[in-house]
């Protein structure tokens, strides 16, 4: 079984979905389901979390638990630290005659927690429904903040 792990959690997470076959024709449809949040915490190394406070403090009994331990207890009770994203733009490419180098670009983007459709100089109020649904070829994430341990 072959894994990723990060090491550094970006600010903004850019996930580029491969819409393409074959050369230069042969755009791929398929849909794909993505959410309006995204946990990453099950990807992340301890040493992230720990240098964010999210792991590595002290338990109410003043110890410090080491990676080894973090990770033994996370296994043995089905949780991962968090590492949470929220999902502020969405780029869809409408292709024509399947080619994926002509076409139109639209997006959808998030403000003040409603989303719009942009497309060329129009912007229209949206919905996540309308979102969801959409062809999607790039998410954009933005980092939410660290939630510190409860002790």
């Amino acid at each position: 079984v072959k894994r990723s792990s990060l090491v550094d959690a970006p600010r903004v997470l850019t996930l580029v979905i491969k819409r393409f076959s074959g050369g230069h024709f042969g755009k791929v449809s398929k849909p794909v389901t993505f959410d309006e949040e995204l946990d990453l915490g099950p990807f992340v190394e301890p040493s992230l979390l720990e240098k964010e406070g999210v792991i590595g403090e002290p338990d109410e009994h003043g110890v410090n638990k080491t990676r080894d331990l973090w990770r033994a207890q996370q296994r043995a009770s089905g949780e991962q630290g968090r590492c949470l994203y929220t999902l502020t733009g969405v780029v869809v490419h409408s292709g024509v005659m399947n080619s994926v180098n002509a076409g139109h670009y639209t997006a959808f983007v998030k403000s003040a927690d409603e989303w719009y459709l942009v497309d060329d100089e129009e912007v229209t109020k949206s919905s996540w429904g309308a979102v969801s649904k959409a062809t999607a070829y790039m998410l954009f994430y933005r980092r939410l903040p660290a939630e510190p341990a409860q002790h």
